[in-house]
């Protein structure tokens, strides 16, 4: 599976790597995005050799050229998840300047109307160490948990702001940062976020490199699995996928992951969450041919992969490294960590220092359903709670006036379904996504001028 979410348990094989770049800038033209200031390279995560770093591409708004223009808009960073999926796949897939698509067997490349760069900068950054671009001199400083990832993806970070990073001017400090993604990183993003305030607060004090975090965005997350997944029967009986008697069926699987992740089992929690997954499409009413996405076949970003170790790799990155679409060494180094309660402490500590949250997720999505979500943030504990969990949802629409999306927020939590999408929104639905995303944005930049102003 290309994302992962199904997780994996295998036996890896030794890895040859060669030497490679820590922190570097490389500014190139591509061809298929010739409007956007493209620059790639490696961030240095925290070790001292000349091979682990994490690979980077970077997009600005289409037609910034100048340090100016890049710098007054805000730079919006997006992770895959996986774990051990690169986030190319969300730059050429879903919502980069352009897509690499499977068109019966052939690869198309097409413009993306909805990109994401039309109006914002866009660093997308392959990570945890090894996972696409990114590399890793020796497997012992592979991440075994979320901790290590947020403070080695801190270290990448400040890293593009400082010495040969391609944020060093200061100027560029200015552009609004938003850490944004989906799936896995439900459980990156939250914790590599408090990372960020943490340390930010100690630079602050110390006159050091602050981030200018201004908000996350999480799609589709990984992010409460002792509470978002028992409720995949109901979601099942409400959208007509299953029968009662499976849903019955299913329910024991679902007890036993119940058993497993209050025993802090997380090897068969793993196992039983994949099992309750198989059991599912094994037997709905009709036949399912995406877990993601149950109203379509498979997504068609096989030559994804392919256009990075084609055509991108030759920006910058070494000649004779391998791009693969998944790390299996990765997945196996993060196992034990799946079912660790880690995501929503780290929400909560992000929150509680007034940092905006949105999280959404598509209607269509099987391994992540938007019910198991929706019961999940609505009852976690927070300063917003009790009111946050009465608030209806009500409708969001287009230009149209067509429904795209129910959405509810209160103070800076924001939740959304976003409707007719599954795992991967932005290229499910991407006017829609775009519509919640730019109104979160927008809301939380005034958010931030607003609390500016007060002090």
């Amino acid at each position: 599976m290309k994302y992962l979410l199904i997780f994996t348990y295998v036996l890896l094989l030794a890895t040859n790597f060669v030497e490679a770049r820590n922190t570097t800038c490389n500014k190139f033209v591509d061809q298929y995005a010739p409007f956007n200031t493209f620059f790639t390279g490696y961030l240095n995560p925290g070790f001292d050799d000349q091979t682990t770093g994490l690979g980077f591409v970077f997009y600005s708004k289409q037609n910034a050229t100048t340090v100016e223009e890049i710098a007054e808009v805000p730079t919006l960073i997006w992770l895959n998840g996986g774990p051990g999926s690169p986030s190319m796949q969300g730059a050429y897939f879903e919502n980069g300047p352009y897509r690499v698509l499977n068109i019966s067997g052939q690869k198309v490349i097409q413009v993306n109307p909805d990109a994401w760069t039309n109006k914002y900068n866009v660093l997308y950054i392959d990570q945890p160490i090894a996972v696409g671009f990114s590399r890793s001199l020796n497997d012992t400083y592979l991440p075994k948990n979320i901790t290590v990832v947020a403070q080695q993806f801190y270290q990448a970070l400040l890293s593009f702001y400082s010495g040969n990073g391609c944020y060093n001017n200061t100027q560029l400090h200015k552009s609004p940062i938003f850490i944004t993604g989906e799936s896995y990183a439900g459980k990156y993003i939250p914790n590599i976020a408090a990372e960020i305030i943490k340390q930010n607060k100690i630079a602050a004090a110390t006159g050091n490199i602050v981030i200018p975090l201004q908000g996350v965005s999480i799609g589709d997350p990984f992010i409460d699995p002792q509470h978002q997944f028992y409720q995949l029967g109901e979601f099942g009986i409400q959208n007509g996928l299953i029968t009662e008697e499976t849903r019955q069926k299913l329910e024991v699987i679902i007890d036993k992951m119940r058993f497993y992740i209050d025993t802090k089992d997380n090897f068969n929690a793993t196992m039983a969450y994949n099992q309750s997954i198989s059991f599912f499409m094994e037997n709905s009413i009709y036949p399912l041919q995406n877990f993601y996405n149950f109203k379509i076949g498979p997504y068609p970003d096989d030559f994804v992969a392919d256009h990075c170790q084609d055509y991108i790799k030759q920006f910058g990155f070494d000649e004779d490294f391998t791009f693969g679409s998944t790390n299996i060494k990765i997945a196996k180094s993060l196992f034990m960590d799946n079912f660790n309660p880690n995501a929503i402490p780290a929400l909560q500590y992000i929150l509680s220092n007034k940092l905006p949250v949105i999280i959404y997720n598509g209607d269509n999505d099987i391994a992540i359903t938007s019910l198991g979500v929706k019961t999940s943030i609505n009852n976690f504990s927070w300063e917003g709670q009790q009111i946050f969990s009465r608030l209806p949802m009500s409708n969001i629409t287009n230009n149209k006036n067509k429904t795209i999306a129910a959405y509810k927020n209160f103070l800076n939590l924001h939740l959304a379904t976003i409707l007719d999408a599954g795992h991967l929104v932005p290229y499910d639905q991407p006017e829609s996504m775009n519509i919640i995303l730019d109104n979160f944005i927008d809301s939380a930049l005034k958010t931030t001028k607003t609390t500016t102003k007060q002090h």
